[in-house]
């Protein structure tokens, strides 16, 4: 089941891919990233969300975000599943769990742009 879906996080980020002005691109491949979460739990969600996302950098052309990828969409995941978890597992989970989740992407990104490569 890792596999299966760290595969559907890498085919749903490469097939959609917006460029975005700061020079990265939106996708939905996080739609699966925290499907990932619920459904495999925080451990092997992690691994299929950042694996396959990290994939999709690498055979992208975004080698220097590869290890930052593989941090930020593991610790999405994990993040999701665990707050889904503890939550009960209910509707108003899903929605907390996912927001917290992006939330850690979106700062995980801004930070590694901001004082790894220098911008921001």
């Amino acid at each position: 089941m890792s596999a299966l879906l760290a595969a559907l996080v890498f085919a749903a980020t490469m097939v959609i891919r917006i460029p975005s002005p700061t020079g990265g691109y939106v996708n939905l491949g996080d739609c699966f990233v925290l499907l990932s979460g619920w459904l495999l739990g925080p451990w092997y969600g992690a691994a299929a969300a950042g694996i396959g996302s990290m994939l999709t950098d690498l055979l992208a052309g975004y080698t220097y975000y590869v290890p930052a990828t593989l941090i930020i969409k593991a610790a999405d995941a994990m993040a999701a599943g665990l707050i889904w978890r503890a939550m009960g597992r209910k509707r108003g989970a899903l929605v907390a769990s996912g927001i917290v989740g992006e939330l850690i992407m979106v700062f995980g990104y801004f930070g590694f742009t901001a004082l790894l490569l220098g911008k921001g």
